[in-house]
């Protein structure tokens, strides 16, 4: 995972948790982090690459299924940041 943003953060850094959405029935999903540690940018920065606190997948829920829905939450948004990309990369086990 790598996040990126077009605007840096002039103070605070930018957090995004990445979540699993699966359907478990008929009219019930489960939600799951995907992510043990979220994935931040350093204020200053344009992206995660080398901030000071690395994102950490959580093995545990970082399989994905065909109707899985992939959502992105913004924990901490920084100050002045914008444009704001996230990049998921999977691969077959």
């Amino acid at each position: 995972i790598k996040a990126y943003v077009t605007t840096v953060s002039s103070s605070g850094a930018p957090l995004f948790q990445v979540r699993r959405s699966r359907r478990t029935n008929a009219t019930t999903r489960s939600t799951v982090d995907m992510l043990t540690t979220g994935v931040s940018i350093d204020a200053s920065e344009f992206e995660s690459a080398d901030a000071t606190t690395a994102a950490v997948i959580n093995t545990s829920n970082d399989d994905v299924q065909t109707g899985d829905i992939i959502l992105i939450d913004c924990d901490t948004a920084g100050t002045g940041t914008k444009g704001a990309n996230l990049l998921l990369t999977f691969q077959l086990p």
